[in-house]
């Protein structure tokens, strides 16, 4: 579609579904490459069904479909050791400079 975003890495949290996933085709479709991350499973804070790792492998398909190079991860981003185990395979990719949060992990459930 353009290249406003080439030469640009978007790391994108909850990158598996709904937004964080229209943001990484988007942004692929601009030409940015993507680093998606994503729980794929459930977090005690959100009531939601959780994102699958068939949910993220469709995020990898879709942003390759629209032309972008992308690195998907399992990743917990509230886990800070966690989620730096897979730095190297993301600084393959590129210095990232846009950064979403989409995670739901930060959403209140309610009536708690």
């Amino acid at each position: 579609m353009g290249d406003r975003l080439k030469g640009k890495v978007a790391l994108i949290t909850g990158a598996a579904r709904g937004i964080g996933r229209a943001q990484a085709v988007r942004f692929a479709q601009e030409g940015a490459d993507i680093i998606a991350l994503d729980v794929c499973g459930p977090v005690d804070t959100v009531i939601v069904p959780p994102a699958t790792l068939a949910d993220l492998d469709e995020t990898v398909r879709l942003v390759a479909e629209a032309g972008g190079r992308i690195v998907g991860e399992v990743v917990d981003v509230r886990d800070r050791r966690g989620a730096g185990r897979d730095r190297p395979r993301c600084r393959a990719a590129g210095r990232a400079r846009r950064r979403l949060r989409d995670s739901g992990d930060h959403v209140p459930r309610h009536g708690r």
